[in-house]
């Protein structure tokens, strides 16, 4: 432990009715009322005041050794916690490898992902909630398919990610779709596929199986589950509920025809999704 992080008690005996202590001379107001009852506490609990300070003298030598042991017990725990997550990924890793399956980076990954939604949802009530519930719900560990592209654990999170990169691509380069709203782009391509996360079974091979338990088309199953958090405008909506296109089958071609003329993103999100998919992830 440096000795910038070692705790500095400093007690303050203002007057025989008050006692201040401080923690390295500034905490926040949490730490402050804990210190200040606990001094209280130790000053009250004597007959006398003299007595009441050689106690307070007391704690000011015997704290910093106790927050000392507690700091690096703290340090110590951290330090196995982060060995034993360096050891299940480079197990994961290798068994993916020795699968001949892809290996990624799911910390960086990670990090880009919650960059570009923070952004894109910015100012919307539940956004925290919807936060926390893609770390609940295993949607950075889960594959993005049980066979086919990106059946890796953090496969969803970098097929998420590919869309969102595919669909930008597009709205930067393509005209027909320079006047999408780019929020409700990057949202729709992040979120499309949330339904997936914590629905895949690994097998003991390593291989996975899909538990399909909506009877739903994971488009219309992922706006359900992403407005448990937050609200999403139309064109958000019909931009995932129709990111499949034409493989949602025949009987709805002239709906997605309509979502098509309506709100250019719900074109620019399925084909993003069709990029990321056949081209960015082909044999992964």
């Amino acid at each position: 432990m440096g000795e910038d992080c070692k705790a500095k008690i400093e007690v303050v005996l203002n007057n025989e009715d008050h006692v201040e202590m401080y923690l390295n001379g500034k905490t926040t107001t949490l730490q402050n009322m804990a210190i200040s009852v606990m001094t209280q506490t130790i000053a009250l609990g004597e007959d006398s005041w003299d007595d009441a300070k050689l106690r307070l003298v007391e704690a000011v030598f015997a704290l910093p050794l106790a927050l000392e042991k507690a700091w690096k017990e703290k340090e110590a725990d951290n330090a196995a916690a982060t060995d034993k997550s360096v050891a299940a990924d480079t197990a994961q890793d290798a068994a993916q490898k020795a699968q001949g399956g892809t290996s990624l980076d799911k910390k960086l990954l990670k990090e880009e992902y919650k960059r570009l939604l923070t952004e894109a949802i910015e100012g919307r009530p539940g956004g925290m909630a919807l936060m926390i519930a893609l770390e609940e719900t295993d949607f950075y560990n889960s594959p993005a398919s049980a066979k086919h592209h990106l059946n890796v654990p953090g496969g969803l999170l970098l097929h998420s990610l590919n869309v969102a990169r595919a669909a930008l691509e597009l709205c930067e380069n393509m005209p027909q779709f320079a006047g999408c709203d780019k929020n409700a782009v990057l949202t729709a391509a992040l979120l499309h596929d949330v339904c997936k996360a914590g629905n895949y079974i690994q097998k003991p091979d390593g291989s996975y199986q899909y538990r399909d338990t909506d009877l739903l088309g994971h488009g219309e199953a992922s706006v359900i589950n992403i407005q448990h958090w937050i609200h999403l405008t139309e064109k958000e909506v019909l931009a995932i509920r129709w990111h499949m296109g034409a493989y949602t089958g025949e009987r709805d071609w002239d709906t997605l025809s309509k979502a098509y003329d309506r709100y250019p993103e719900v074109l620019c999100l399925h084909m993003a999704d069709m990029i990321a998919t056949h081209i960015m992830e082909a044999g992964e």
